[in-house]
């Protein structure tokens, strides 16, 4: 798969339009490339559609999952 952005334009997108289908104490969860968790989960950090946004690691340890959790 490739998306724009250093392949962060389609996260972005399934990011920012969650909300309108996400439940009030629903949860995304989103598989990333290893550059990518870090630097979404900054982009969001004063997004005020969820109330925790979290990194989970893969089996070898790294962050590759993000969890965004409604309030």
């Amino acid at each position: 798969l490739a998306s724009p952005d250093e392949g962060a334009a389609d996260l972005r997108k399934i990011i920012k339009d969650s909300p309108q289908f996400l439940n009030s104490d629903g949860i995304l969860a989103l598989e990333c490339g290893i550059a990518h968790p870090k630097m979404l989960k900054a982009e969001n950090a004063e997004n005020k559609d969820f109330s925790q946004i979290e990194i989970l690691p893969d089996l070898s340890g790294r962050g590759r999952f993000l969890i965004f959790a409604r309030a």
